[in-house]
């Protein structure tokens, strides 16, 4: 995790900061490979096209995203550039949250770690713009053929 910080070019962040950032992804990662979170994912090609590490680094990575999206509780779907601009890219990254209790709401993502929106108008606004980015991405297969694609591509530099 330091690493990307540093090479990002951000000084000055707190181990404790580093390592709670950590905690939550390692905690999200074991939530989603037991099952216990269901996780449908749009997924923009230029992010997959972000250098993180070296060669073999994008490779673990891609491939782990291919490894994921085998599993049954995940969905994950590449709008290439030939999507285009749409609404769900423009609103940046979130998530809509569904629990067996309480109102649907959505995360977005943001500096210090993002805000919770309640509002039934907005969190309709969010939930049609990420049907939309479904609606105009590959399907899943076709997705995690891209992706390994793009691993093995990473794979011959």
């Amino acid at each position: 995790m330091e690493h990307l910080v540093s090479r990002v070019g951000i000084s000055g962040v707190s181990d404790t900061y580093l390592q709670s950032a950590v905690n939550q992804r390692m905690h999200r990662q074991k939530r989603v490979r037991n099952g216990d979170m269901t996780l449908d994912v749009i997924q923009p090609e230029s992010s997959l096209h972000l250098r993180v590490g070296d060669g073999a680094v994008m490779v673990e990575q891609l491939r782990t995203v291919v490894e994921l999206s085998q599993l049954p509780n995940v969905t994950v779907r590449v709008t290439t550039y030939d999507a285009g601009q749409y609404e769900a890219w423009r609103l940046g990254d979130f998530a809509t949250m569904e629990r067996p209790w309480g109102n649907p709401r959505v995360h977005v993502e943001g500096c210090g770690g993002g805000r919770f929106v309640a509002d039934a108008d907005d969190v309709a606004y969010f939930a049609a713009a990420f049907d939309h980015a479904c609606r105009i991405a590959l399907s899943p297969n076709e997705s995690r053929e891209f992706i390994q694609e793009l691993a093995e591509a990473w794979s011959v530099r």
